[in-house]
């Protein structure tokens, strides 16, 4: 038996040429197989979500078109421990 789920894989920051700051999050689908009582699980494709403002495109490792306001973010890279 074939099952399928979503699965929120990373969150992370990105901001606009203006310097807002927007929450991105990865989904990756997953389809599992079902056998003797255990699941399987194989990711498929990703897809981005901009947290309360629609989706966006991947155009790079660090770059994102958010497709409802047509900007360009950039992701922002974690900080090294002070």
């Amino acid at each position: 038996m074939r099952v399928k789920r979503t699965l929120e894989t990373d969150r992370f920051e990105a901001r606009n040429d203006l310097g807002k700051i927007y929450t991105i999050i990865e989904e990756t689908q997953q389809t599992g197989r079902i056998s003797k009582g255990m699941t399987e699980w194989e990711d498929g494709d990703k897809s981005y979500r901009v947290l309360d403002n629609g989706y966006a495109n991947r155009l790079s490792e660090t770059m994102f078109h958010n497709s409802r306001t047509s900007e360009t973010l950039t992701r922002l890279l974690p900080q090294p421990p002070k």
